[in-house]
Parts: structure tokens; C-alpha cells; sequence
């Protein structure tokens, strides 16, 4: 039997809301399937130890190997990605790290030109933010999306 009410949560960031209650999802020409392309877009910082593919490489500052292979994306991986997208015509929706906004304007322009949306992504890989008081973690949330609009 499906619920006539809304169930309590822990929580008041979004309503409970049961697939079951809600009118099908159509796309749009009768589409059966739809594709979501989102390249992240990200920035590491130089200085401080991150995720690695060279493990005994990680306690080096800075990490030179593993910073290499992370920052191909942005000087080179990227565009051609853009390259492809746009002769496809697809447009992107990016999850993209505040911080790139500064470090990589010309990504962002180019972004634009392309029609590309962009979601808030964290300032950057080599920050976590869930650990933090939920004060500083709205504030750099806040800080972020300031940056990218």
C-alpha cells in the first residue's frame, strides 16, 4: 500500500520521497535512455600529500609522480576531451573544483564557449571537507560556489 505521508527523517535537507508516489520520468522526443557526461574537472595542490598511483611516493612534499599524472588533466586531457565533446555536440556538466576557476581560467572560458554547466565539486582533491564543523563546511561550500558563478 503506498504511503500517504511524508516519513520522518533524520534529517531537514530534503523530503522523503518514494519513487513509487512520483509521475514516471519522460525525456524529452519519447528517448528511452538518456547519458549524463561529467568530466571532472580538478586541482590538486602541490604541496600537500594526496591520492596517488605511486604508493611509496606518498609521503613525499612535494609528490612530484603522483602530481604529474593529476595535473595532465588540466594542461592536456581536457582539451582534448572539449575537442571531442563539441564534435559530437555534447555538452557537459562538470564537476568541477572551485579552485580550477583560479589556477585554469582559460579552462573555464572555454567551458562557457561550449555551453557547459557547472556543479560544485569541493575547492579541491586535496582538501576533504566532510570532516569539518558543518559551519566551515557551509562556508567553504559558500566559497565555492561564489567562485564558480
Amino acid at each position: 500500500m503506498p504511503q500517504t505521508s511524508a516519513a520522518p527523517l533524520q534529517h531537514d535537507r530534503f523530503p522523503y520521497s518514494p519513487i513509487i508516489d512520483r509521475p514516471p520520468l519522460r525525456w524529452p522526443n519519447g528517448a528511452r535512455i538518456a547519458v549524463w557526461v561529467i568530466p571532472n574537472i580538478e586541482h590538486f595542490l602541490f604541496d600537500r600529500p594526496s591520492s596517488s598511483i605511486i604508493q611509496w611516493t606518498t609521503g613525499f612534499v612535494p609528490d612530484v609522480l603522483n602530481y604529474s599524472w593529476r595535473d595532465y588533466g588540466v594542461r592536456v586531457g581536457i582539451w582534448r576531451l572539449m575537442e571531442v565533446m563539441e564534435k559530437y555536440g555534447v555538452k557537459g556538466t562538470v564537476a568541477l573544483n572551485s579552485d580550477v576557476c583560479e589556477y585554469y581560467p582559460r579552462i573555464i572560458e572555454a567551458g562557457k564557449t561550449l555551453g557547459w554547466e557547472w556543479m560544485g565539486h569541493g575547492a579541491n582533491n586535496s582538501t576533504v571537507i566532510n570532516s569539518q564543523p558543518e559551519d566551515e563546511e557551509r562556508s567553504i561550500i559558500q566559497t565555492g560556489v561564489s567562485a564558480i558563478e
